[in-house]
């Protein structure tokens, strides 16, 4: 018996040099707009259990993509991560992916492109300082 994960994926913008981060690649069949994605492992993402799978790039609109795992009663349905630069408005419910933004300000991400943020976040600031006479 087999589980579908069935992932739809909003987008304004084109998608270019993703990466799909997941569990247990060996036994996953990976479909992106019904096309099968052989995967190729090329690193790994916060943890060396989670391996990164390049897919290919996506267009603006709909996309889709469909994971297929062996599925009985000691499986654990892991959770899985798109990967790369965009940022995400979220509306309600509603996401869609987006241009990121290349300026930030400390405090929430969230309204700033990223609100699913699940790795470090290199800030550069320049600092301005006034020397005491």
């Amino acid at each position: 018996m087999s589980l579908k994960l069935k992932f739809s994926i909003e987008s304004d913008i084109d998608l270019k040099n993703l990466c799909l981060a997941l569990e247990n690649v060996e036994n996953t069949k990976i479909f992106v707009n019904k096309k099968h994605v052989e995967p190729e492992v090329v690193g790994w993402f916060v943890d060396k259990s989670i391996k990164k799978v390049k897919i290919p790039n996506l267009r603006p609109g709909t996309s889709e993509i469909i994971l297929e795992i062996p599925f009985n009663s000691k499986t654990n349905v892991e959770w899985c991560y798109l990967l790369g630069d965009f940022g995400v408005k979220v509306s309600g419910k509603h996401k869609k992916i987006v241009e990121p933004q290349k300026e930030f300000t400390f405090g929430n991400w969230v309204n700033q492109g990223l609100p699913f943020m699940q790795a470090m976040l290199l800030i550069i600031a320049q600092l301005n300082a006034m020397k005491e006479t």
